[in-house]
């Protein structure tokens, strides 16, 4: 009953975040490549403002000691009192180095009593408010669901591009593990370390379910517009997916608009 409480929490929570009583910043029509907005000016808000529709507005920071991620939690913890919050790792989308590109998800997300921690440092503001589509970072496109081990890491000029990895996930889930048990730590004893769940966007989907079948402190998988078929390091080994305990959450889409559709048809 726990598990389906959960999953059931995190499907409620999908849609984006409540702008709320603050003003907004305003944002440019344009972005920094000069292409528009695809759904007008979208309200930009400081990390530090709490948001969401969930019972516990959450924020958005960087945390000491976290080396390359980005946190979301409630704003004020003590309205937790007793509850202890559940952990969800994310990876975004394309691999993208950005912690901040799925705001307004992982704060609702986080709203509902979630330590949420994303790969990637905060970006640029136009992450957070831009573009739908997002920045093109190698030759084969946003869209790309293989982990980064399997990809070309390089952009369409050739030069590196650094990328969310499976073991920069890993240093999420090391990380809360540690903060639950130290005394300075804002998180001491408030979270639930029986539910670390990782899920991801795509590419983010791929290194989710490579990093849920090698850690065994992981309880729980997401994967969403991503596949199964990506299991193990070398991806395509669906036996891996043997070593996953706790709940899965698959949502795709469909085989002409989804790249990664036939990868999510493989049984979990």
């Amino acid at each position: 009953m726990r598990s389906r409480t959960i999953w059931v929490t995190v499907l409620a929570v999908a849609a984006l975040a409540s702008p709320g009583a603050q003003k907004p910043t305003p944002t440019p029509l344009m972005d920094s490549r000069g292409l528009p907005l695809p759904f007008g000016v979208q309200p930009y808000f400081k990390p530090d403002v709490p948001l969401g529709s969930g019972p516990y507005k959450a924020i958005m920071a960087e945390e000491p000691g976290l080396s390359a991620h980005v946190a979301y939690y409630p704003a004020d913890l003590a309205a937790l009192a007793t509850k202890k919050m559940p952990v969800v790792v994310w990876g975004n989308g394309s691999c993208l180095y950005a912690g901040n590109r799925y705001r307004q998800f992982l704060t609702e997300v986080a709203s509902h009593g979630y330590l949420v921690i994303s790969g990637g440092p905060l970006g640029a503001v136009e992450q957070e408010v831009g573009p739908q589509s997002n920045p093109a970072t190698r030759a084969q496109g946003a869209a790309d669901a293989r982990p980064p081990q399997q990809a070309n890491a390089s952009n369409v000029q050739g030069a590196p591009q650094q990328r969310v990895t499976v073991p920069l996930l890993k240093e999420a889930v090391d990380w809360a593990i540690a903060q639950n048990g130290e005394a300075s730590s804002r998180f001491r004893n408030k979270l639930d370390l029986n539910w670390i769940v990782v899920m991801g966007h795509s590419c983010g989907g791929g290194l989710a379910v490579q990093l849920t079948t090698e850690d065994t402190r992981v309880n729980g998988l997401g994967i969403w517009y991503s596949g199964a078929g990506l299991a193990g390091a070398r991806g395509n080994d669906p036996t891996s997916l043997q070593r996953i305990k706790g709940p899965i959450l698959l949502i795709t889409g469909d085989d002409k608009n989804d790249i990664a559709y036939a990868n999510g048809k493989v049984h979990v």
